[in-house]
């Protein structure tokens, strides 16, 4: 009888064991649910219907407007080798033209450039904008950061995949600022290429120039030096003195042979002949004739073979400091033509258009993107929370 009793008490306490723990899982369940439910309506419901109210009774209309360019040079080249492998993937070893307008275009010089000539500030404030689309917004102030901030919103440049064209969009609350704002800024951009390719020119043709300038002065002083040189020897060309030099030694050195030649045919034919000493005497002369004209020519520092040497030298240096000069003259031209070569053009084929009808917000879109984006966070918490209520059951 014991043992019944207390397998009795044991199948009571069993049971109310197992009630108390479906109870309380019931009691967690519910309580689960019902902060999932808030969650909900925090997450989704709220945010959804905020969106609708505000999209559909209070956003303003947007207006864009739209153009097309592209950036190229003078002078194409086809990419080749590496080069074209990388194009291909989308890569390029170089940077991309456009991307130096895209950069300039989205830059605070734009915006300061914009600023000068046309009233940005009230395009992006005009009375027709609502509260929260308006410059400045109010939980922000109105600095020239903040002014660049909401730029970079209403503005964009994007490259058009199927066209290759870079897509200029700007958005304002009229159509004509959206177009006046476009055509500003692609005028902007047409002045900026202007000023790379003169600051590129200048560059490139700076040092050109310079060593044109080197050659051309380098000349001059060859020029002075030689003429310096005529001045102080008194001689217009030494190796023409040194040629008739060479001429008179070559003509006395045939007529001392001529008379050799005679004297030794008389001393043999005729020994006592007065005849030869007359002989003698001339070639005498003439072999003292020629030692003088050979000292003149080579005998010491007062000959003219230093002064000849001294003058090509210096004609020589006159004749690679015109080379140079040539040379540098080609260089420069070499340089004006690639210059001309890699000057930047923008090409409009389309210019900013003058909308008649908003396309911005896009009421729905931006409704169902609320929506779709609290249920994803949503369900990941929902997920979470039901996982850690199965962990804790177990």
């Amino acid at each position: 009888m014991k043992a019944l009793a207390i397998l009795r008490e044991v199948a009571i306490d069993r049971t109310t064991n197992a009630r108390g723990a479906v109870e309380t899982y019931l009691a967690n369940g519910q309580r689960r649910a019902s902060l999932l439910r808030l969650v909900f309506i925090v997450l989704v419901i709220a945010p959804t219907l905020l969106s609708a109210f505000y999209y559909t009774l209070i956003a303003s209309p947007r207006f864009v407007s739209e153009a097309q360019f592209s950036v190229t040079k003078a002078a194409s080249f086809k990419p080749s080798g590496l080069d074209a492998l990388l194009r291909s993937f989308g890569v390029s070893q170089t940077v991309d033209d456009t991307s130096i307008v895209t950069g300039y275009l989205m830059s605070r010089d734009a915006l300061a450039a914009v600023a000068k000539e046309l009233p940005i500030r009230d395009f992006f404030s005009r009375r027709e904008a609502d509260l929260f689309s308006r410059f400045p917004r109010f939980w922000r102030g109105g600095s020239f950061e903040r002014l660049f901030d909401y730029f970079q919103d209403r503005v964009s440049v994007n490259q058009d995949p199927k066209t290759g064209l870079s897509v200029l969009r700007v958005e304002t609350f009229r159509p004509e600022d959206s177009q006046a704002l476009a055509e500003v800024l692609l005028n902007l951009a047409e002045s900026a290429v202007n000023g790379l390719n003169r600051r590129m020119e200048k560059d490139s043709l700076d040092l050109a120039w310079s060593e044109l300038g080197r050659a051309q002065q380098k000349l001059v002083d060859a020029h002075q030096a030689l003429t310096e040189f005529r001045s102080r020897e008194l001689l217009v060309d030494p190796t023409k003195s040194s040629t008739a030099s060479l001429d008179t030694i070559t003509k006395l050195s045939g007529d001392l042979a001529l008379i050799l030649a005679q004297k030794q045919q008389i001393e043999t034919t005729a020994p006592a002949s007065p005849a030869v000493r007359s002989l003698a005497a001339r070639a005498e002369a003439m072999q003292s004739q020629i030692t003088d004209e050979r000292s003149r020519l080579a005998g010491g520092d007062s000959s003219l073979a230093p002064t000849v040497s001294k003058y090509e030298r210096l004609t020589l240096l006159r004749d690679l400091a015109e080379k140079d000069v040539v040379a540098s003259q080609g260089a420069l031209e070499a340089a004006r033509q690639e210059t001309q070569r890699q000057h930047l053009y923008i090409q409009k084929p389309i210019a900013p258009n003058l909308v008649d009808e908003s396309t911005e917000p896009q009421r729905l879109r931006a409704i169902a993107t609320v929506l779709i984006t609290g249920f994803m966070i949503f369900a990941f918490i929902w997920i979470l929370t039901v996982g850690a209520g199965e962990h804790a059951h177990q």
